[in-house]
């Protein structure tokens, strides 16, 4: 699947790799609602 047509649409986050590496922002957001294709799994705590 792909986004055809983002309009203004906010990016929803900004993506890191299992290093800590910046892979960029996915997703969107408009308004209350927010739509995306990826994982994502939160950090650790210490």
């Amino acid at each position: 699947a792909q986004m055809t047509a983002t309009g203004n649409d906010e990016p929803l986050a900004d993506l890191a790799d299992g290093q800590g590496n910046p892979i960029g922002a996915s997703g969107f957001r408009r308004g209350h609602v927010s739509g995306t294709f990826f994982h994502a799994i939160a950090r650790a705590s210490a």
